[in-house]
Formats: structure tokens, C-alpha cells, sequence
């Protein structure tokens, strides 16, 4: 642009000086009486906070910032719902839609920190729909991040109820089982039934040898007894008397000995019977129980896997639970500033929208001048020779 254009532009904005300034002084004017003829304004301010913090469950201890974010927008949809709007309109009964109401709300986001400010005709309406549409926002806000662990609190309710009836049954059939063969674990019977076997084996090998050692004495006695009685017989016969009598009395004694052994021996074999019948008995209790012990690990191994998945979903549902508690106790959102009583007008927008309408003004009325410039332009003939300015 060379000094000649910026002339020619300098000599067309004076040559219709008047009507930008008439049109700086018409807008100011307006916007002076429009601010001057409005009610007057409060404004009550509620500042808020996302805790960075979710100790229950995070496995940090703590919330990303994209999470901290998350949140903070999440809440800020929950101020901007009309849902939200309306349930503050229907509890103050205020008599406006929600789009109205939400004209009234000013919502800034700074970091991790939302300030909402809401202006009223009145103080008290100001702290009014302040204080309570933050508080219907954040139990919208709290309801819907509290949404998911309900519907899977739900869904665990449901399961918890269908597992808790299939482990019943399960725990009736095992007890149906112990009822009808008299027993609690037959793994342990089984045990003790082997012990008992062991027990009663030993004692047999134990009275097996007595009964050998007593045959054996009882072998020695009669053979002591007939060589007692063979000595007596031949002192008889030498009519040695005093002799004979001796070992006459000697064989009695080895015969009586002789007799006892054998009865020692009779009733050791007996108890040998006796024993390998016991022994039988048990072994073939202890096969029952074995063959019972396969039905019992199945029914146990039913019960704990079912015990075990319902004690899983238990834990699930106390963690759902507490999920939901969190959510609509605490959240992510906290109120670090609340709604405070308004005790003077808000700060006057006069002078600030008088700066926007002069500078607006004028650079409507530049740009008239330019086009009232080449209208006139349009209407007046071209003298050969001269260039249009």
C-alpha cells in the first residue's frame, strides 16, 4: 500500500466521519440503556474439586489425571443436563423451563477444578439455584458412575441365589450319603481301619509264636514224661521202690506240664483263627470304605468347587457393594467451595460491553464508509484520462 491508497482510505473514513460516530453513539447508547433498564444481578459461585484419590480399588491407590479429566467432564455434562435442570427447576418450583434455567449457570473448567456461577434477580435466588442444582448434578453424576456396579450387583444377586441352591443340594446330597452309610470320611475310617489291620496282624504274628514255642515245650514235656515213666518201669522191675516212685512222680509232672502246653497251644491256634478271621473282616470293611472314599471325594470335591464359586461371587458382590457406596457417597467430584449468600450485586458489565459495541461500532462504520464509497462510485461517469478513486 503506497501514501496515495492511504490517503484515498484516510480521505473516505473523513468524509463520513459523522456516520461512524453516529453509529458509536447509537450502539453505546443502546447497550447503556439496555444494562441501565436490567434488574439487577447476583451471582453466587460453588467451586469444586476431583479427588485424585480411589483407595478402595485402584490398584495405585490413586486416579490417573485422564481419569481426573474424565471425571471433571463427566460432571460438568451432569451440570449442563436438562434433566438436572429440571429436577432443580420442579424442587425450587421456579416456574422457568431448563433452558432457561441453564442460561442462568456459568460453567468454567481450570485443571482439575469446576467453578459454577449462577446469577439471579435476587440473593437468595442466586444461592438457591446454586447450591441445589450443584447438588442435583452431583447425585446424577454420583447415580451414573454408581450405574455399572448396581447392574453387576444385580447380575451377582441372581447368581448368587442360583449357586446358593445347587450348593444346598450339594450339601444335602453329602448328607444323605454320611446318613445312609453311617459315616462321616471314609478316607479317615479307611485309615483307622488299616491301622486296626496292622494292629490285629501283629498280635496274631505275636500269639503265632507263642503257640510254636508251647507245641514245642509241650513236645519236650512228653517226651521228658515218657522217659520219666520208661525209668520207673525199670526200677519197678529191679524192685527198686524208693526209685520207681521217683520217677513215677516225675512223669506226672511232665504229663501235667505236657497238658498244659498243650492247652496253651490249642488256644493260641485258636486266637490265630480268630485273628486271620478279624483280619479278613476288616480288610474287606476297609475295601468297602475304599470303593465309599471314591463316591465321597467326588460329592466333597462337588461341594468345595461349588463353595469355592460361591464364596467368589460373594466377594464380588461386597466389592460391587462397596463400589456403589463409594460412588454415591463420595464420587470423584467434591465441593471445595460452596455456595455462599450473595451480599451485593455482581460486578456491572457496562463497561466492558461498551468497549466491545465501540470497537464493533467503528469497524462497521469504516467498512460502511467503504461501501456508501463505491455505491457513489457506481453512479458517476468516468471521465477518459482519470482513474476511479
Amino acid at each position: 500500500m503506497d501514501v496515495t491508497e492511504l490517503l484515498t482510505y484516510l480521505r473516505i473514513i473523513g468524509k463520513r466521519l459523522w456516520l461512524i460516530l453516529l453509529l458509536v453513539v447509537v450502539t453505546v447508547a443502546v447497550i447503556v440503556a439496555m444494562v441501565v433498564t436490567e434488574p439487577p444481578v447476583y451471582r453466587a459461585t460453588v467451586r469444586l474439586q476431583v479427588i485424585a484419590s480411589d483407595p478402595l480399588f485402584s490398584p495405585t491407590g490413586t486416579a490417573s489425571y485422564q481419569d481426573l479429566i474424565d471425571a471433571r467432564d463427566d460432571f460438568v455434562g451432569a451440570l449442563s443436563s436438562t434433566q438436572v435442570a429440571w429436577e432443580t427447576v420442579s424442587d425450587l418450583e421456579l416456574g422457568i423451563d431448563a433452558i432457561s434455567l441453564l442460561s442462568h449457570v456459568a460453567i468454567s473448567k481450570e485443571d482439575v477444578y469446576v467453578t459454577v456461577n449462577v446469577e439471579a434477580e435476587t440473593p437468595e435466588m442466586a444461592f438457591q439455584i446454586a447450591e441445589t442444582h450443584v447438588n442435583k448434578a452431583l447425585e446424577y453424576y454420583r447415580a451414573e458412575r454408581a450405574r455399572p456396579a448396581q447392574v453387576f450387583r444385580n447380575f451377582l444377586a441372581a447368581q448368587l441365589k442360583e449357586e446358593g441352591r445347587v450348593l444346598s443340594e450339594a450339601n444335602s446330597e453329602l448328607l444323605q450319603f454320611r446318613l445312609k452309610n453311617n459315616i462321616v470320611r471314609p478316607d479317615n475310617e479307611a485309615l483307622s481301619y488299616q491301622a486296626m489291620i496292622r494292629d490285629l496282624q501283629l498280635e496274631r504274628d505275636r500269639t503265632e509264636i507263642e503257640a510254636i514255642r508251647a507245641e514245642a515245650v509241650a513236645k519236650e514235656m512228653e517226651i521228658k514224661a515218657q522217659d520219666a515213666a520208661a525209668k520207673a518201669d525199670e526200677a519197678a522191675k529191679r524192685e527198686a521202690s524208693g526209685t520207681a516212685t521217683y520217677y513215677t512222680n516225675l512223669a506226672q509232672r511232665y504229663a501235667a506240664q505236657l497238658l498244659e502246653y498243650e492247652i496253651s497251644a490249642i488256644a493260641a491256634r485258636a486266637a490265630i483263627a480268630r485273628y486271620d478271621q478279624l483280619i479278613a473282616e476288616k480288610k474287606a470293611q476297609m475295601l468297602s470304605l475304599i470303593q465309599l472314599g471314591d463316591v465321597y471325594s467326588s460329592l466333597s470335591a462337588a461341594v468345595s468347587r461349588i463353595e469355592a464359586n460361591y464364596n467368589f461371587l460373594l466377594s464380588k458382590d461386597n466389592e460391587a457393594r462397596l463400589r456403589e457406596s463409594q460412588a454415591n457417597s463420595v464420587g470423584f467430584i467434591d465441593i471445595l467451595e460452596p455456595a455462599r449468600y450473595p451480599d451485593q450485586q455482581a460486578a456491572s458489565k457496562l463497561p466492558r460491553l461498551v468497549f466491545i459495541g465501540v470497537v464493533v461500532s467503528l469497524l462497521s462504520g469504516i467498512i460502511l464508509a467503504f461501501l456508501l464509497e463505491f455505491v457513489e462510485s457506481l453512479g458517476q461517469p468516468v471521465t477518459p484520462g482519470t482513474r476511479e478513486p
